[in-house]
């Protein structure tokens, strides 16, 4: 089975690698691992009756797949998917309210959802507006006839603006899913979104944002990427309320048959020496695709990705410490990483607890079956 066509639908467990992060002197991480009983579930539990068994969250006739999750300042959970309850895939989203999952108003989680086009609308990104906690989900959507990138905001009352937004708006086609995050701004949040699409020639890397006066723009209108050959599957970071914010993803021009991972700050600056351009970050004889990014408050940036040149593919993860980018332990972005196990780890996703504690999970089939 190719692993480009092995997604997540209900994640019921999920191999966990906890990278601790111990401060030094020159604030050099250290890696150990934590051994998890997945027998056991790890001692993780539902979140509502049935949550992770059964009909879990969605728990309709249709096919639920591509979760996002976000959780508010008040402890509140929000995840969205999209659906094809209603017969074509529809973009759907649940609250855990702290007693049990319940709808953002009327059909948020039936019918056509929150977007409600009637045509296809795929892998929803949430991202929660600071202060008022407003929910607001980018996604692709079809209902122009080829694939843009759309969006929508919970305001507590009703989802807006009442006609879904096509953010990207232009002649190619958003081929990936979007990423998305919000600035800390007491007076202003501002919501930054990532995504890839067709120039004409090959994929580029877009990101916009809002002026409050005029409404959305794209940052560099020529992509941020700005390259030959194609660039795809952005992730993107900023650093504490209002710092600078970065997009990474992989990039096929140094080598059309290989990716590499590259990363820039969304004015365009790269991230240390050949940080978007040569071999990247990860500047491996394999294939390096889907990056994750996250980044600390003091500026200090996280990196995962997966990788087959152990010759089948790893979880690799790199570190920027605001002067170099290196390993967070010994190993972590070569050999067999830190997965470093016989089957294919793949698709990672990377988050920091309140103490700078970098977690990476993903997917694998080291056990026969992807777990």
């Amino acid at each position: 089975m190719s692993k480009k066509n092995v997604f997540p639908v209900l994640i019921a467990s999920i191999l966990l690698i906890i990278a601790l992060y111990q401060a030094s002197a020159q604030r050099q991480p250290t890696t150990t691992k934590q051994s998890i009983d997945l027998l056991a579930n790890a001692g993780w539990e539902e979140v509502g009756i049935g949550s992770a068994s059964g009909g879990g969250i969605s728990n309709n006739a249709g096919k639920s797949a591509w979760p996002s999750m976000a959780i508010d300042q008040f402890d509140n959970a929000f995840v969205s998917w999209n659906d094809d309850s209603s017969g074509v895939d529809q973009i759907y989203i649940l609250r855990w309210n702290g007693f049990l999952w319940e709808e953002m108003g009327l059909n948020s989680a039936s019918a056509g959802g929150i977007s409600n086009t009637g045509e296809k609308s795929l892998a929803p990104a949430i991202a929660i507006q600071p202060y008022d906690s407003f929910v607001c989900i980018a996604w692709r959507d079809w209902v122009s006839g080829y694939a843009e990138t759309y969006w929508k905001c919970w305001n507590g009352n009703d989802w807006w603006p009442d006609n879904i937004y096509d953010i990207s708006n232009q002649e190619g086609q958003s081929l990936s899913f979007s990423s998305m995050v919000y600035t800390n701004s007491p007076s202003h949040p501002q919501p930054y979104i990532t995504w890839n699409e067709s120039d004409g020639n090959d994929q580029e890397i877009y990101v916009a944002t809002i002026n409050f006066q005029t409404g959305w723009y794209i940052i560099q209108p020529s992509g941020l990427s700005n390259n030959i050959n194609d660039s795809w599957s952005p992730s993107i970071g900023m650093v504490g309320n209002f710092g600078p914010t970065y997009v990474a993803w992989h990039d096929h021009s140094h080598d059309e048959n290989a990716a590499e991972i590259y990363i820039r700050n969304v004015n365009g600056d790269e991230v240390g020496s050949n940080s978007a351009s040569v071999g990247g970050i990860s500047n491996t004889p394999g294939q390096s695709s889907s990056a994750s990014l996250t980044v600390s408050d003091d500026g200090q940036l996280f990196v995962a990705w997966e990788d087959n040149t152990n010759g089948n593919y790893e979880i690799y993860v790199r570190h920027w410490n605001g002067y170099q980018w290196s390993e967070l332990g010994t190993g972590s972005a070569s050999g067999g990483g830190i997965s470093n196990n016989p089957g294919d780890s793949l698709r990672p996703r990377v988050a920091l607890d309140p103490n700078g504690t970098p977690y990476i999970a993903w997917y694998d089939n080291s056990s026969g079956n992807y777990e």
